[in-house]
């Protein structure tokens, strides 16, 4: 399993990433708040095994679905950046 580092960082580059998109503020937000979850849920190590873990996570704490496909959809956003 390939496992990538998340830094704080990649994650300012992230916010300056969305800024330069245009993206909304509340949507800058939004991201930004579930970057830095998923950073600490994870201990900064991206893979498919700790995205996964995060969701279950997000499920078993009670979000509703459409909430963590919200989440999930950030995430995505992300780790296009990441590359």
């Amino acid at each position: 399993m390939e496992v990538h580092s998340l830094t704080r960082r990649q994650l300012e580059d992230y916010r300056s990433h969305l800024q330069a998109e245009e993206k909304s503020t509340a949507t800058q937000e939004a991201y930004m708040r579930t970057a830095l979850a998923f950073f600490a849920d994870s201990a900064g190590a991206v893979t498919k095994a700790s995205a996964a873990v995060y969701k279950r996570r997000l499920l078993a704490g009670g979000y509703a679905v459409r909430t963590v496909n919200a989440r999930l959809a950030a995430l995505n956003g992300l780790f296009g950046f990441l590359g």
